[in-house]
């Protein structure tokens, strides 16, 4: 049989323990006849093993030193009672270093139900499990199943005509000692605070028959300790102070749900000020992770959600709050991470994470910077191999033009995104740089969120950016969307805007892709447009400007003229180095221009109508005071050119010259048509 390691010595009414022999534990040695902490009983420190408390109070029910722990708190101090944890387990090579106590924490006061009790009672026999000591009686109601006091519990039996007797029990439920018979009445309260745990026997002062049916009427409350646990594998948990710390203003690690907090090989260092006592909520899941926590004096931190594998947390002195529910842990999730900083400033409202059922989720990521918010996502806010310090310098700054809307953290690396905290709190578009929002405003910020601005793109003025756009980005340069108008200017739809494209008060919806040195000023698009190289669209300005269906320019393409006159549409196609420098009319039809073709004419009415399509290529021209109405399919080819006079063409035509124009032709054949 295995000698015991140590004895229960009595000093000053407290129990202290002494070595029985020598031995080492963490390269620290015991000699026999050493004296360590203090303890509740022999359950606090394990006969087995080689684990030791050097120095510290531990004289409360539930804690457990086993294995090759140890515990050296630098000050033997007594804390006062306080409601104490169901199981707190130190194990493997775990060391608690400086003065801290492990606390849970009080149950309401709960009113007792007949669900709550069965018929019969317990005998009050020390030693015996309550269990062993259940018995059948028709004149007494016993509780079903065991209150967890530690530090807390109590009876409160306000009605005089029924009596509670209170069998006091350890954590295992063993019988420690007997309350005897108390009656009810206005201020009656029974103290249980000094016991681990306790179980109820019920009866009627007056005697005779109690069923659990009357604990209703009874309608006595008991207050006990919530049971939670706490478990410590190969942990280091540390805290040091800027002066003398005392038992009522040491650290206070604290759990107050039923939900396992686990400490798995991690090195967890706490620090403050010991003016008043500070409280650490642990709610967490925490395996192969170190945290550094700063705390605020008098106030309560917390370090909750679930931990793998990652090098640093640091919890800093800002982040309050006391997230002890269990619901509290499932908001945030960190794996494999290089750092991962709280703070008011990082996470300023958690709060409305565990309220919205939403998560804050961090894989592979480095985040010693940031400012996330809910996002509303259905998995949560899940970030995911991002490296927040190359997108930290614009965070938290405020757009000029709309009140509490700032750049946050987004889940694109490098990128910002929008966000409006004010009490409709939304997301918009992600944004690389402060720079290209400015000087922007917005009528609706929400529908932005899949529209994306790249730092090389200016968005300044006013508006309603709807749908899935993209400004800036893949061709570089310095493109540019302006506004003017006091009302907002909507871009509704699929649009690319990059290199060196110029947009200026253009109302934008359908699809387009405008890029390269194009330029499109006024106007408006509600269709498709493609524009890119030198391509240009920049009418005069015009009260009714058209509305472009569809408009694809390449190259050095230009349109420099528009028709002022409403519902007039748009639909033309220009590359190479096309020119029209003129009124035309496209409305029912379509224009096709390319090679070195040109429409150019000084005059600002219509000159050129087309009904139908029109295609121009090679060295076609219309130019001077030439006009031409088109009513057919049409192709101006080779060096055509009419520089006076109109001409209307019907039908289906190839024409190279003006001696072809309107020339009879034998009607085509099916195969040719």
């Amino acid at each position: 049989m295995e000698c015991k390691k140590y004895e229960i010595i009595e000093d000053g009414g407290r129990k202290r323990i002494r070595s029985l022999r020598d031995f080492t534990v963490q390269d620290r040695h015991v000699c026999v006849g050493d004296l360590g902490g203090y303890v509740y009983d022999e359950r606090t420190l394990a006969q087995r093993g080689n684990a030791w408390i050097f120095s510290g109070s531990l004289e409360y029910p539930g804690i457990h030193v086993i294995d090759e722990a140890i515990v050296d708190m630098g000050s033997n101090e007594a804390f006062a009672n306080s409601a104490r944890m169901n199981r707190v387990l130190i194990r493997g090579n775990s060391r608690i270093m400086g003065m801290m106590q492990f606390v849970s924490s009080v149950t309401s006061e709960v009113t007792q139900t007949p669900a709550m009790y069965e018929q019969g009672y317990y005998e009050g026999y020390a030693g015996v499990p309550y269990k062993a000591a259940a018995r059948e009686a028709s004149d007494k109601v016993r509780s079903k199943v065991m209150t967890w006091s530690a530090g807390a519990g109590k009876v409160i039996l306000t009605n005089a005509e029924y009596e509670i007797m209170c069998n006091k029990l350890d954590e295992d439920g063993v019988t420690l000692a007997t309350i005897t018979w108390r009656t009810g009445g206005p201020d009656v309260t029974i103290d249980l605070s000094d016991a681990p745990a306790f179980v109820l026997n019920v009866r009627k002062k007056a005697g005779g028959a109690i069923t659990p049916a009357d604990i209703t009427a009874a309608g006595f409350k008991i207050q006990g300790s919530v049971l939670s646990k706490m478990d410590l594998n190969d942990v280091t948990l540390s805290v040091t102070y800027d002066r003398a710390a005392t038992p009522g203003t040491a650290l206070k690690v604290l759990h107050a749900n039923n939900l396992v907090s686990v400490l798995d090989t991690a090195d967890i260092r706490v620090s403050y000020s010991p003016t008043s006592s500070s409280g650490l909520y642990v709610n967490c899941e925490l395996y192969r992770t170190n945290a550094v926590i700063g705390l605020t004096p008098g106030k309560y931190g917390s370090l909750v959600g679930t931990f793998r594998d990652t090098e640093l947390i640091t919890i800093d002195p800002t982040f309050l709050g006391s997230y002890s529910y269990a619901s509290n842990r499932k908001v945030m999730s960190v794996s494999d991470c290089k750092e991962v900083v709280l703070s008011s400033k990082t996470q300023p409202d958690l709060a409305e994470f565990n309220s919205k059922n939403g998560k804050l989720v961090f894989r592979g990521c480095n985040v010693p910077v940031g400012i996330f918010y809910y996002d509303r996502n259905p998995g949560g806010n899940i970030y995911e191999g991002i490296d927040f310090t190359k997108a930290s310098e614009h965070l938290g700054k405020t757009l000029p033009k709309q009140d509490n809307t700032i750049l946050v953290s987004s889940t694109v690396e490098g990128m910002y995104r929008l966000y409006r905290n004010a009490d409709n709190k939304v997301f918009g578009m992600l944004v690389q740089d402060y720079a290209s929002v400015e000087n922007m405003g917005y009528g609706a910020l929400e529908s932005s969120y899949d529209s994306v601005v790249y730092s090389d793109c200016v968005l300044d003025g006013v508006f309603d950016i709807i749908g899935c756009n993209v400004f800036g980005g893949t061709l570089g340069g310095a493109s540019k969307v302006h506004s003017t108008s006091p009302e907002a200017v909507q871009i509704n739809g699929n649009f690319r805007i990059e290199g060196n494209a110029q947009i200026e008060d253009t109302p934008l919806k359908g699809t387009g892709y405008i890029g390269g040195n194009a330029e499109l000023k006024n106007g408006k698009v509600e269709g498709y447009i493609y524009m890119q190289d030198n391509a240009k669209y920049i009418p005069a300005e015009a009260t009714n400007p058209a509305i472009i269906k569809n408009l694809v320019m390449r190259d050095n393409s230009k349109i420099l003229k528009q028709r002022d006159v409403s519902n007039n549409h748009v639909k033309i196609e220009m590359s190479d180095n096309a020119v029209i420098d003129a009124i035309v009319s496209t409305d029912r039809g379509f224009l096709l221009m390319s090679d070195n073709s040109r429409i150019s004419i000084a005059s600002k009415t219509v000159m050129d109508i087309v009904n139908g399509l029109l295609e121009m290529r090679d060295n076609a021209r219309i130019i001077g005071t030439g006009s031409v109405v088109i009513n057919g399919d049409v192709e101006l080819v080779g060096n055509f050119s009419l520089s006076a006079g109109s001409q209307t063409i019907y039908g289906k035509h190839r024409i190279s010259s003006l001696d072809e124009v309107n020339k009879p032709e034998v009607p085509p054949m099916k195969k040719t048509w």
